[in-house]
């Protein structure tokens, strides 16, 4: 955002790239959450509970498979910013090309 004497005017390439560049940074930290929860959490099983502790069996393995959701979720939400940023883009550009005056 940059503009002379008060006025704001966004740069859409950079808003456009911004998006793609969350995927590739935050969505790396979130594969990899992704292969070390699927890793050893996943090896885990019931039995390796003492029969005193069924309850927290039932809830380390409910709660693995909560945060693997959550971070399923967590990409959509990144590919869908990834694509609003590219609208918000499109549609700055369009408003540029259409308040630009033409001459004669």
């Amino acid at each position: 955002m940059s503009g002379a004497m008060g006025e704001s005017k966004f740069n859409a390439d950079n808003i456009e790239r911004f998006g793609g560049k969350l995927i590739v940074n935050v969505g790396g930290y979130l594969k990899q959450a992704r292969l070390d929860i699927n890793d050893a959490p996943r090896r885990v099983e019931a039995s390796s509970f003492t029969t005193f502790c069924p309850n927290l069996a039932h809830a380390y393995i409910q709660a693995t498979e909560y945060a693997d959701v959550d971070l399923i979720t967590k990409e959509r939400v990144l590919l869908d910013v990834d694509e609003k940023l590219k609208t918000t883009a499109k549609i700055l550009r369009e408003a540029e090309k259409k308040s630009t005056v033409r001459g004669a």
